[in-house]
């Protein structure tokens, strides 16, 4: 049977204990795919625990009736388990580059459902706070109306919501956030990213993604900021300051690096962007947000300690993240013992101590309760 993607999968591991092929097919898992499956399980959780005992069960349902095939490849399939969209290849039979017949899993990433009738679609809106509650509506030209913007999107375990973005959002300016009041004056910009944005790459799946327009995304964001950008390139006035939440990180990562490819040089010298809950490794980012010339405070970084899968891709590369964190000023110092102690766990005790009868699932557990209190 050839290799259908060119991927080694000998470096797989198990993804259960149950699933080493005492019944059925055996289920196996690139141990990269780690921090991915933080960011979309919470094993904390009866939902989150839930959709992991359903990926065991790949070990007889693969392949079946309810999994999508790839009609270039019939090795390849994906289906949703629970919030996640899982793409995994089938082998009937071993062969030089695989572990033996099984059901590999190379993929993970965000299922995506509906959240009503009035659901939005991906983009940018401007946020109100009228009446006791956050209003959304519609930007519909290129223009940033406001001096404090969010980026990112809400999960609610089911679905991702505009308006449930908005609010969380909204309630973490007006409160914690640390957000100049008189600059918010209960109004904010809002790029509302579903992880699809980054994760599809442009295939849209449910009603609600058909109705974002084709350039949604990085590549619309980075347009917006590139229009911002003043007559005088000379003007470094800061007037745009940006929230970044969670997997909205991965989104700006992604949209900086649209930026660079249009701006001819020029320079975000306007723009300041803050952290909170980052789902990407930090230090890796603040190259993109140097090289385009953006601005970051001490208060740029911000986590909530129950937060792991924020915390996980800090230590995934700990030395960029500390670099990245000297570099915004931010007072890193507090983190750096945690985020260097974290990434030797994560490299020696979990991506350099793979062995054949390794699960994923241990890994993943003990990186829970690892990470719970502490980063090591």
């Amino acid at each position: 049977m050839a290799n259908p993607h060119n991927i080694d999968y000998t470096g797989f591991i198990f993804f259960h204990e149950t699933t080493k092929g005492q019944n059925g097919k055996p289920v196996f898992i690139d141990p990269k795919l780690l921090p991915r499956f933080i960011d979309l399980i919470d094993i904390n959780s009866e939902a989150g625990r839930k959709t992991a005992n359903q990926m065991n069960q790949l070990s007889s349902t693969a392949a079946g009736i309810t999994s999508e095939s790839n009609q270039t490849n019939g090795f390849q399939h994906r289906e949703n388990i629970g919030a996640v969209q899982v793409s995994y290849t089938v082998y009937q039979e071993g062969n030089s580059h695989n572990r033996g017949p099984g059901v590999y899993i190379t993929e993970l990433k965000r299922a995506n459902g509906e959240s009503g009738r009035e659901s939005l679609p991906a983009g940018f809106y401007l946020s109100n706070f009228k009446n006791n509650e956050w209003r959304l509506s519609t930007i519909k030209d290129d223009t940033i109306p406001t001096v404090i913007g969010a980026i990112g999107a809400v999960f609610t375990g089911t679905a991702y919501s505009a308006r449930t973005s908005a609010k969380a959002y909204g309630d973490y300016l007006k409160t914690t956030g640390n957000a100049n009041q008189k600059q918010l004056n209960d109004c904010f910009s809002l790029y509302y990213a579903p992880s699809y944005l980054v994760d599809e790459l442009g295939v849209w799946k449910t009603a609600t993604q058909k109705l974002s327009g084709p350039d949604a995304g990085p590549r619309e964001l980075a347009r917006l900021l590139y229009k911002s950008l003043p007559w005088d390139e000379r003007d470094q006035t800061l007037k745009h300051h940006w929230y970044v939440f969670g997997e909205g990180a991965k989104m700006l990562h992604r949209t900086l690096k649209e930026f660079s490819q249009i701006a001819g040089g020029k320079k975000l010298q306007q723009h300041c962007f803050y952290f909170v809950n980052p789902r990407e490794n930090l230090g890796l980012l603040m190259r993109e947000i140097e090289a385009v010339g953006a601005q970051t405070k001490k208060t740029s970084y911000r986590h909530s300690l129950d937060d792991i899968a924020s915390k996980v891709h800090q230590v995934k590369d700990g030395d960029n993240t500390v670099i990245g964190l000297q570099k915004m000023d931010a007072p890193w110092s507090e983190f750096d013992k945690m985020i260097q102690g974290g990434s030797n766990y994560y490299q020696n005790k979990y991506i350099n101590s793979i062995d054949n009868n390794r699960t994923f699932s241990d890994a993943a557990i003990r990186f829970v309760r690892n990470f719970k209190d502490g980063w090591s």
